[in-house]
């Protein structure tokens, strides 16, 4: 046997695995492998993978290279596909990516056949060593990564690679358990292949693709997901005459032993399709049957569990369908043990119960001692199906009115079968079933969505088009800046015609200074308007080296450094880049509101470390090293802050540096945008020129606030090439390079002097003169504590005393929220509240406004501080 037929892997006891039979066998997975031969420990990785110890495999896999227990071609093969897989389980998508790099040629070479390797593999042993595992997950990995195209091509080419071979067995005449491993490979290729078509709503392809492989092969599974693709499609007649072939071919199969699990899986089949037929037509109860019947036959059919729960929910049996859910996570844990049902659990209880909060604690506590490495136990606490909380929408209405009009009626029949729909077409998908143990990735629960809206439009006799609108789960965790939100509703307000002062934007006052402005029209009379490099023009990196070199002390090649659209964009592109899913982000609170969100972008969890205003906002060493952990990889360091304005002193940069140093894995971020706006006697150090800190820091810097540049859109990375060629991947898929005209100017920027010359220093000097005004002014009163800002052009005030305070008609002041709140309202000045920052006893104050603007502004603050009063006791 080849062993490209053999050397495969297990899945993971997959919920949809063990709820759904299926004609396509698992590629991970092999009844006719004999792997024990080759690795001494392949036994246990593949136990490992059966329990869902994504982590331990990758410790174990990291043993066995770091000892050199792989000494033949094909073992590193073998362990590098259980690698990636851990990798992709875990979500780890760009660490498999760089797994996949370390491969010297293509997984075709003949570097990866038996023959180029005569002394290991004697006896004239022939073929690729390459696993069907990994060719699938190298097909794969792309779509994770965001570039379905490339993965669309990868699964073309294998599903060649598996047809050429299948000729050649035919040819050769070898086994037929042989030749009906690959049908079964064909097909789950042919599967994933439909799925990237019906995301792109390419559903003729799809019918075509699944119409001739019918045609060649009775599988009642493939003929079934020829019928979800016509009701997606809109061809209800069609998917019916395809679920009647289904229920036909099982009865032809009924010949052999009825109490087999494949004659059950099949008839679970038959028993979900009718059911679906039945919610076309709105026929709830018989539906319910089905499920039922579903359930009696195989406890464990998670599609029928779920979807009996819905439709009970519909049928306004909310009691019931939370027992069914409730029910299968006490008999089948494993199979119950999925977002989809979680999620939907989660959703009843928060429109059953008061104490939802309590009850999901608890189920939460319970999944993370069972659940395998890669289950997303976020979902138990957030409910993000936008379709679940729509349907609770409309059912509290049912319940509280006790009234269900037509138009709910057809609402929440949509909703429901839509949702069925989701679950139903999951359960005989493709890399579901194979890949993933959670039933519904971010990315496929969007696939089916669509799919799914596109059914109920047909039936519809409505011409309106039923949109998807849900966003995924990364969305949804990341919080609306509220600087912007503040901003924009400032402007609403002064565009209405109301005297509003916005002091809650990080924008200079003052015009680009006109040798940078002159350079930017330059550029475009003489046509420098087209795209440039995508790490920046060389004249700009050569221009950001000499400057690093002469201000910062810092020395860099061009190579290591990246131009972008924004020190914004910098900042995200070098979090996504060297953080991994589960890494801790230490970010010091107060900090600069993005910071976490980018975090949660990148899948990591930001750790905050409060500071002080006592301690002028300044970390202090021993919170920091008491807060670093194993999973610590990236510390956030603004100096000057944004938004206290605190300088770090080079002595206490230097004790932080001491203790990073002890971590291996701990980088640091040194967002140094407001270098140049610094108040003697403070002084600005990078961190990067510290004693052993080059190596492994990321100093980000732009344009926008030293030179007024902010509607440019110009910042820059420093760093090692390792790390910046990786941002400069991610701004290649992205935007792309920066604005031509832009860097023109900058260069101009650049030339202007050390530290900006004679402009900037008459900006700071203006800036210096503001803030001091200001914390006289607000140093009048009792109330408010002040840390003096070294630099930017902030001011950070503990407000908290207000707190509890109360006027007439706005009521309780509660937070920093609230005054800003009212302060908009009474005062009508806009100021960002601190709990936006992490710190909600303070309220941020920009002073880059004319001396006379914040003057004004500070009077109405004054006056309409003086209003509250302390609330009285009821």
């Amino acid at each position: 046997m080849d062993p490209s037929e053999s050397e495969s892997l297990p899945a993971s006891s997959s919920p949809i695995n063990s709820a759904s039979a299926s004609a396509v066998e698992d590629p991970l997975s092999s009844p006719y492998a004999s792997l024990n031969s080759h690795c001494h420990d392949l036994s246990t990785l593949q136990d490992l993978a059966c329990r869902g110890a994504w982590r331990t495999i990758l410790d174990k896999v990291a043993r066995s290279r770091s000892l050199s227990l792989l000494s033949r071609p094909h073992e590193h093969l073998i362990y590098l596909t259980f690698n990636v897989l851990a990798l992709v389980k875990l979500r780890r998508f760009a660490d498999a990516q760089q797994e996949f790099e370390t491969l010297d040629d293509d997984l075709g070479s003949k570097q990866y056949q038996f023959e180029s390797f005569p002394d290991q593999y004697p006896n004239n042993k022939s073929g690729s060593m390459v696993p069907f595992a990994l060719r699938w997950l190298h097909a794969h990995l792309p779509f994770t990564l965001g570039d379905r195209q490339l993965s669309l091509d990868r699964l073309y080419v294998l599903l060649h690679f598996i047809r050429d071979t299948k000729l050649s067995r035919n040819r050769d005449s070898v086994t037929e358990i042989s030749i009906d491993l690959w049908r079964k490979r064909e097909t789950f290729v042919i599967n994933s292949i439909v799925s990237h078509h019906l995301t792109l709503k390419e559903f003729k392809v799809c019918l075509y693709l699944l119409k001739s492989e019918t045609s060649k092969l009775e599988d009642p599974f493939m003929v079934s997901k020829l019928g979800y693709v016509q009701m997606q499609y809109g061809d209800l007649e069609g998917a019916k005459r395809s679920f009647e072939l289904v229920e036909k071919m099982v009865e032809k199969s009924e010949g052999g032993d009825a109490n087999s699990n494949s004659n059950s899986n099949l008839k679970n089949l038959v028993g979900r399709n009718k059911a679906l037929t039945y919610l076309v037509g709105k026929d709830y109860v018989s539906a319910v049957r089905e499920y039922e019947a579903c359930m009696e036959r195989d406890a464990s059919d998670f599609v029928a569990i779920n979807n009996k729960a819905l439709c009970l929910m519909y049928l306004r049996d909310l009691s019931d369908s939370i027992k069914v859910l409730e029910s299968a996570l006490e008999r089948v844990p494993t199979v119950a043990l999925n977002e989809t049902l979680v999620v939907n659990l989660c959703s009843m209880y928060e429109l059953a119960y008061v104490n939802h909060a309590d009850i999901k604690k608890t189920l939460s506590t319970w999944i993370a001692r069972v659940a395998p490495d890669d289950f997303d136990t976020s979902s138990v606490l957030f409910v993000v199906m936008n379709m679940i909380m729509m349907l609770m929408i409309v059912l509290q209405q049912v319940f509280v009115t006790g009234l269900l009009s037509c138009n709910v009626a057809k609402v929440l029949g949509d909703l429901v079968l839509v949702l069925v729909i989701v679950v139903q077409c999951s359960s005989d998908s493709d890399f579901l079933r194979f890949l993933s143990c959670r039933s519904l990735c971010g990315a496929t629960r969007q696939l089916h969505l669509q799919g799914a809206s596109a059914l109920v439009r047909a039936e519809m006799s409505s011409d309106a088009v039923q949109v998807d609108v849900s966003l995924s789960p990364r969305v949804n965790s990341v919080k609306p800046s509220k600087t912007v939100a503040i901003t924009d509703q400032a402007t609403a307000l002064v565009q209405a015609g109301v005297p509003v002062i916005r002091l809650a934007a990080g924008e200079p006052d003052f015009d680009t200074p006109t040798p940078i402005a002159e350079a930017g029209i330059k550029a475009i009379r003489e046509g420098f308007t087209r795209y440039t490099p995508n790490a920046g023009t060389l004249e700009l990196r050569a221009a950001i080296c000499h400057k690093l070199k002469e201000e910062n002390g810092i020395s860099y090649t061009p190579d290591q450094i990246l131009v972008s659209n924004g020190a914004k964009q910098s900042i995200l592109q070098a979090v996504l880049a060297v953080c991994s899913p589960g890494d801790e982000v230490i970010i010091p609170a107060p900090f600069w509101v993005s910071y976490p969100e980018m975090a949660r972008l990148a899948d990591a969890n930001p750790v905050i470390l409060p500071t002080t205003i006592s301690e002028n906002f300044l970390i202090d060493p021993k919170v920091l090293e008491s807060s670093l952990t194993e999973k610590s990889r990236l510390l956030i360091l603004c100096s000057p802050s944004n938004p206290t304005g605190s300088v770090y002193p080079r002595k206490l940069l230097e004790q932080i540096a001491e203790i990073v140093a002890k971590h291996p894995r701990l980088l640091v971020m040194s967002d140094e945008i407001y270098e140049h706006i610094i108040y003697a006697p403070a002084t600005h150090t990078s961190f990067a020129s510290l004693p052993g800190m080059w190596d492994r820091t990321l100093t980000v810097n732009g344009f926008s606030k030293a030179f007024a540049m902010t509607g440019w859109r110009l910042g820059y990375l420093a760093g090692p090439k390792h790390f910046v060629s990786a941002c400069g991947k991610i701004q290649s898929q992205s935007t792309s390079g920066a604005s031509s005209i832009s860097q023109k100017a900058a260069v101009a920027a650049l030339g202007l002097g050390y530290a900006g010359g004679e402009a900037v220093a008459d900006m700071v000097k203006a800036f210096r003169e503001r803030r001091d005004v200001l914390v006289k002014s607000f140093g009048e009163l009792d109330r408010v504590k002040i840390s003096e800002p070294q630099g930017a052009f902030y001011l950070f005030l503990d407000f908290s005393l207000y707190y509890g305070l109360e006027v007439d008609g706005f009521g309780v002041i509660n937070g920093s929220e609230a005054l800003c709140r009212y302060l908009l309202d009474k005062a009508q000045v806009a100021l960002v509240p601190g709990d936006a920052f992490g710190d909600d006893t303070c309220i941020r104050i920009s002073y880059a406004e004319s001396l006379t603007t914040l003057q004004a502004a500070v009077e109405r603050i004054k006056g309409a501080l003086i209003a509250l009063k302390p609330a009285v006791a009821v």
